[in-house]
């Protein structure tokens, strides 16, 4: 298709120019580390073995920290890694049908297994941001000459509002090193077409299936986004398709091919597997407020370092107020610069594709109806369609902002290194002066984008029982119910965290994620059983219900249905006295006090008299 011009040079080999290349390399990435670390810097400081993101290990963080502690400790002990009844016991639980990171969680197992994985988690999202923003700064190198027009490029994608936004809680979201990898393949598959189409339908076909062990959900978006680029290509260049078909098609096959032949068993697990989920795995109504609006891209939420308080009033309650969803924001300057830079080179090939991507997925984010300031304008958009697509029917519009924040940070680069190599007319000339005024321009248009980090951080306050090891009392392999006991629908899931943090020795009754009701669709979270109603009632604050003899008998029943051995009540927990109440009742007896927690020990043998 449209021709790349390239010069081919040969020169001398010169080792200090080369030496100058890789430091210069090396300061790029040591300074997207140093911004990695601040995002959560507080877990540094006051300690990042025991404090996390989002209030100690609540919600989604909680979620990513007990994948991560899970995975490395169920390949020691000969487990599966897909599927497991060690959590949400006795029923089980489908990880690919959860955020279930498998690949980074087998990557940080080092750091697991040797400072566990609160640990590995604070590490995880430094490395999300300075890893993806690494592979798109060389991705970049391909399209520039200019070092600093690359690394400016890489800032942009990694550390846009989109991902700002999402590091505070989803991990497997910020982990974008596998699009611009893809982008560099197809373009090879393509476009310049030098390499064997085996060999790079091979490597197509793993990313694909190593994208799948990292998020689900970003497969899918990056296979949406590159078919709407294959589409563009071929439209914008349809006299030069018929002479790279055939090596496109050859490399296209095999890519297929590797991927049905690596990712048949992960997907099989997904869709059809132990305890997965048929139908959406969010509830479509939820679903769909999560969608940009049109004020979303001019307008900084709170999120922004620099957000005037009447914008924040405004753009606080958009998307559902659901600020880890609102990164939608450009910001009026950068979104001019890059309207001029598009413009301007308007016929180079990775501009084209750029800018038709981006302005796609801009759109998409949109979500099924456009609205303006929370108002539905009654105007359908394409996400309607695409909402509609199997394995799509439960994806977040707003999500797509962050491959809008990719091809942005392409098209900066871009425009950066051809206005260094061209010049703008006679008043600037090519050369490093017009770069710089390109950095200048380019910084003007990104201080607006600057996240107010740290993110909110807590200390997790893990139990003395489970982080001084007495817990080691608790019989390898038995179940165990904890006050409280996570749930999706409750904010409580801290037992995960204690889980993880001790080696998944144990089988814990509930698990924060979606699991299959009785016909098979997500329920989102423990079965509507006796036992987890009654705590339900205890994490609202209310006086515990009184247990009449037949409860006390179903209690009982239900925990030994259940094979429970331990039960595990944390004192700091809100609602203590009132769960407390309900287990001497239902019991017969008084919990053990073992340091800072109520135990009741050794069940199994007396609720099976």
């Amino acid at each position: 298709m449209a021709a790349h011009t390239t010069e081919t040079h040969v020169a001398e080999v010169d080792p200090s120019r080369d030496r100058r290349q890789a430091l210069s390399l090396a300061a790029c990435v040591a300074a997207y580390l140093l911004l990695g670390a601040v995002a959560n810097l507080h877990a540094w400081i006051d300690g990042a073995a025991g404090t996390l993101q989002s209030g100690g290990g609540i919600g989604d963080v909680g979620q990513s920290v007990w994948f991560l502690g899970f995975t490395p400790n169920s390949i020691i002990h000969g487990h599966r890694i897909l599927t497991t009844d060690w959590l949400n016991a006795p029923w089980g639980y489908n990880l690919m049908a959860n955020t279930s990171i498998v690949l980074p969680a087998v990557a940080l197992a080092p750091v697991t297994l040797l400072l566990g994985p609160i640990v590995a988690f604070n590490a995880a999202v430094v490395l999300a941001f300075a890893g993806s923003a690494t592979v798109t700064m060389l991705v970049l190198r391909r399209y520039t000459t200019w070092l600093p027009a690359a690394f400016v490029g890489g800032l942009l994608a990694a550390f846009s509002p989109a991902m700002a936004t999402q590091g505070a809680l989803h991990l497997h979201l910020i982990i974008e090193v596998i699009p611009p990898l893809v982008l560099l393949v197809l373009d090879e598959i393509l476009v310049r077409q030098r390499h064997r189409p085996w060999a790079l339908g091979v490597g197509l076909g793993l990313l694909a299936t190593a994208q799948l062990l990292i998020s689900a959900e970003v497969l899918m978006t990056t296979g949406l986004l590159a078919g709407v680029g294959i589409v563009a290509l071929c439209l914008l260049h349809r006299r030069q398709v018929h002479s790279h078909l055939p090596a496109a098609w050859r490399a296209l096959v095999v890519a297929a091919a590797t991927f049905a032949a690596t990712a048949a068993y992960p997907i099989w697990v997904m869709l059809r597997g132990p305890w997965s989920v048929t139908g959406p795995v969010q509830s479509p109504t939820y679903s769909r407020q999560l969608a940009s609006d049109l004020l979303s891209f001019v307008l900084p939420t709170s999120g922004q370092a620099i957000a005037p308080a009447r914008a924040t009033k405004i753009t606080d309650g958009l998307v559902g107020a659901n600020l880890a969803e609102n990164g939608s924001y450009l910001g009026v300057v950068l979104i001019v610069v890059l309207a001029l830079i598009v413009w301007r080179w308007r016929r180079v090939l990775i501009v084209q594709i750029a800018a038709v991507v981006g302005g796609s997925a801009a759109l998409l984010s949109l979500g099924e109806r456009l609205h303006l300031r929370g108002r539905s304008l009654h105007l359908p958009l394409p996400f309607g369609i695409v909402s509609r697509m199997p394995l799509l029917d439960s994806a977040s519009a707003s999500r797509l902002a962050i491959p809008v924040g990719l091809c942005a940070g392409i098209l900066l680069a871009i425009g950066i290194d051809r206005l260094r190599a061209e010049g703008l007319g006679t008043r600037l000339p090519p050369g490093l002066r017009a770069g710089r005024v390109g950095v200048g321009i380019a910084a003007m248009a990104l201080v607006w984008l600057v996240p107010s980090w740290p993110y909110v951080s807590a200390p997790t306050d893990v139990p003395a029982y489970f982080s001084g090891g007495a817990s080691s009392s608790i019989a390898q392999g038995s179940t165990v119910l904890t006050y409280p006991t996570p749930q999706i629908k409750t904010p409580h899931n801290q037992a995960m965290v204690w889980q993880a943090l001790d080696h998944i020795r144990w089988r814990l009754v509930g698990s924060y994620g979606h699991s299959p009701g009785p016909d098979g669709r997500a329920d989102n979270g423990t079965e509507p059983r006796l036992i987890p109603a009654l705590l339900d009632v205890c994490t609202t604050g209310a006086t515990a219900p009184t247990l009449t003899p037949r409860l006390a008998r179903e209690v009982r029943a239900e925990l030994a249905a259940w094979h429970v051995g331990t039960i595990v009540l944390t004192e700091r927990t809100p609602g203590i006295s009132c769960a407390r109440s309900i287990f001497q009742r239902a019991l017969g007896r008084p919990a053990h006090r073992v340091d800072d927690v109520l135990v009741y020990a050794g069940l199994r043998r007396g609720l099976a008299r």
